[in-house]
């Protein structure tokens, strides 16, 4: 008969009120006592939500009224104290917090080069190729304008030995930074946020400390700190016909990030429909914001400037299309499109609106010029004066005269130009940069002209 391996031991249901962590608290809980059961402990969810256990400072020490020591530590952190007594910290109950609880640091007066920490070391997902990416933010928060007393964040990677690997990142904050609430975080976007190959922690340090002496004592609040992880693409799934159409995706590679409808064959040749790189922002495909009568209103809003612009040729469209109502562009800033290697507008650069184009500011194209110019007549003569430094642009590679057209008004005196004293303006030598306005009076009255000229 063949031997049959196993226990008799029950599982982990078998132990009343699961597993629990040296101080008491929950990690893993057995209870299943339907809207008031937690699968994990604070500590346990904390890591797994915001990346950091006890990062919210839910769990108190042994003497939770008393200041953290070695003797009376913060549970999942480490207490370094290189003040003497002078800097201390404790939990303290705080009603605006989800936890419940802070950690208020203290700075004793007269206290000058002297600092203490908290640090925690935990468990990361890195890869040979570098593809995850760590940031620590602290939020914290106080009431004393001083510039004397820092709170210092670090991230410094470990291996598995719990040696260093690559450059510690660091960021030093002063009291006043955190007046009301503030969160502290790396500001940089420096690749020593990609974990190296071979890193197995991520350690973080929280470090108070006093600069110069003082004469009154300090106090600042950390609220929660969180460790943000970057993960090395992320998948939206198709929610409407998943059977025909797979992930889009989005990822970076080679300083640009891409969004694409689907996933990347390579992140080396080619990237998303939608590219973003320190400098600009590129569509690979005509942007169309559209409603099919769906009865959802197709809108693109811009807060800042919109530019449009190829400098090697083909179209450079916006394109904004509705078949029924509501379609709108809004954009808070100047709206451009252009191509700039070049001096004359191109058929294929357009924006093409279906519906009702408006704006608050100013409309203004290459191939339009307007404005006013003044003219002092000589009595019973034609007196020109000259409109010169305009460009106005044609499609035409090289324009003549017969490329533009010019209307011109009298702006001022209309009256006095209705009658015998005076002709109505016109215009002589028409071009892309200027031309000259004419006027017949019998009179010297002063006459102010509106020209308004655009390039075919």
């Amino acid at each position: 008969m063949a031997e049959r391996y196993g226990t008799d031991l029950t599982g982990l249901g078998g132990f009343e009120g699961g597993v629990t962590s040296e101080n008491g608290a929950a990690l893993v809980s057995t209870s299943s006592d339907g809207a008031t059961s937690l699968l994990f402990g604070p500590a346990a969810l904390r890591e797994i939500q915001a990346g950091v256990a006890n990062g919210d400072f839910a769990i108190s020490p042994d003497d939770s009224t008393g200041t953290i020591t070695a003797e009376n530590p913060l549970p999942y952190w480490t207490f370094t104290d290189s003040s003497a007594g002078a800097i201390t910290c404790a939990i303290v109950p705080d009603s605006g917090s989800g936890s419940g609880k802070i950690l208020r640091w203290t700075v004793a007066a007269n206290t000058a080069s002297k600092s203490a920490l908290i640090f925690r070391n935990v468990a990361i997902a890195a890869t040979r190729d570098r593809a995850y990416a760590y940031s620590l933010e602290v939020t914290a928060g106080g009431s004393s304008n001083i510039t004397t007393r820092d709170l210092v964040i670090s991230l410094q990677y470990l291996k598995a030995d719990q040696t260093n690997t690559g450059t510690a990142i660091s960021r030093t904050y002063d009291f006043a930074d955190f007046i009301n609430t503030s969160t502290g975080l790396f500001i940089a976007n420096t690749e020593r946020l990609n974990a190296p190959a071979d890193a197995a922690y991520a350690q973080i340090v929280i470090q108070v400390a006093a600069t110069t002496t003082n004469a009154s004592s300090y106090v600042i609040d950390l609220y929660e700190v969180k460790l943000i992880t970057g993960q090395p693409m992320i998948l939206v799934a198709d929610r409407s016909d998943a059977a025909t159409y797979g992930p889009g995706a989005m990822w970076k590679a080679n300083g640009i990030t891409s969004v694409d409808t689907q996933m990347p064959t390579s992140l080396t040749a080619g990237y998303g429909k939608l590219q973003l790189s320190s400098s600009s922002v590129t569509v690979t495909s005509p942007f169309i914001s559209s409603d099919a009568g769906t009865g959802i209103d197709a809108v693109l809003v811009q807060t800042g400037n919109l530019i449009v612009d190829d400098t090697s040729g083909g179209a450079d469209q916006i394109t904004i299309t509705d078949t029924t109502a509501g379609a709108g562009l809004t954009i808070g800033g100047d709206t451009n499109l252009y191509r700039s290697a070049a001096n004359t507008l191109k058929t294929d650069d357009s924006l093409a609106v279906t519906g009702n184009l408006s704006t608050t500011g100013r409309m203004t194209a290459g191939n339009i010029a307007s404005g006013i110019v003044t003219i002092t007549p000589v009595a019973n003569s034609t007196t020109g004066v000259a409109v010169t430094g305009l460009t106005v642009r044609t499609s035409a590679v090289t324009a003549t005269q017969n490329d533009v057209s010019i209307l011109v008004t009298a702006s001022s005196q209309a009256d006095a130009l209705r009658t015998t004293s005076a002709s109505a303006p016109t215009f002589s030598g028409a071009n892309l940069t200027g031309f000259t306005v004419n006027c017949f009076r019998t009179n010297t009255t002063t006459t102010g002209v509106w020209y308004f000229a655009i390039g075919r």
